[in-house]
């Protein structure tokens, strides 16, 4: 049905299918151009094109971003944007498996980009096209239901939330959902590009880094320092240990639980 769609919007050229995101499906077109479909009840890419131009009117982010169409065709909703070449980096891309130079390369990249788009939420108007993160009561309560009969989890659970609650920390604009199926890397694995701004929030600047391993943590956050940024580890494993809790309680992830619940232990057991 997708197909038949993009056949008929971009016609008398041929296309190739990309994959599947959240309820959508994007497809690459010979003129060099990138279209995403997905039903209108599953949301549009208005929001995202009206965060995409604000951040290219303040200098970007130093690397490829889109630069978004949006336009609604009932009862789906389209995006179009340049493509910029090079490939996500969930396909043939291990980050452990690169060089230490190439390492460094990389996160460096990322780094400033995060960077440059705190600095970007900085601008006057940024809080008119950005909504601060707001947490939803169903979540807590989820969390509640979840933590009820598991006591010691509860209270280290409970010790990190005491903590995080002192530092009291300053919120950025973050990007949300940043992981390696949207950032966009050449052959010689370095960044090239960042997608899928659609849920860009003001959080603290350590929510970025909430899902990533250890070794591609490490390597940013000395980025950062560097360039005279300071994290503080409260707050990142307060989100990153709220991250393994949201996976535990999707019943999608039942099949990971036992991975979840080791790495959300191991995780408070560091911290108390």
């Amino acid at each position: 049905m997708l197909k038949k769609l993009t056949k008929y919007f971009v016609p008398g050229e041929n296309f190739c299918y990309l994959g599947s995101g959240n309820k959508s499906a994007t497809f690459r077109t010979e003129s060099g151009k990138i279209t995403r479909i997905k039903p209108i009840w599953f949301g549009t890419y208005k929001k995202e094109a009206k965060i995409l131009n604000f951040i290219n009117r303040h200098g970007g982010l130093g690397c490829n971003i889109p630069n978004i169409s949006a336009f609604t065709v009932m009862p789906f909703a389209f995006s179009v944007h340049d493509d910029f070449g090079g490939k996500t980096g969930d396909k043939d891309f291990n980050f452990n498996e690169l060089t230490p130079e190439a390492q460094k390369t990389f996160a460096s990249g990322l780094a400033k980009a995060l960077i440059n788009l705190r600095e970007a939420g900085e601008k006057p108007d940024a809080k008119k096209v950005v909504k601060r993160k707001k947490h939803l009561w169903f979540r807590r309560i989820r969390y509640f239901f979840f933590l009820l009969n598991k006591k010691e989890l509860r209270a280290k659970w409970q010790k990190l939330q005491r903590a995080y609650s002192r530092k009291n920390p300053v919120l950025v604009l973050t990007h949300n959902d940043l992981h390696f199926g949207n950032m966009i890397v050449n052959d010689n694995a370095d960044l090239i590009g960042l997608i899928d701004f659609e849920n860009v929030l003001f959080c603290p600047f350590e929510y970025n880094l909430r899902k990533f391993d250890k070794p591609l943590r490490d390597t940013i956050i000395d980025c950062w320092r560097e360039s005279g940024c300071e994290i503080d580890h409260t707050v990142l494993n307060y989100y990153r240990a709220e991250f393994f809790l949201a996976r535990l309680i999707m019943p999608s992830n039942r099949k990971n639980r036992d991975l979840f619940y080791r790495e959300l232990n191991e995780l408070l057991d560091e911290m108390v």
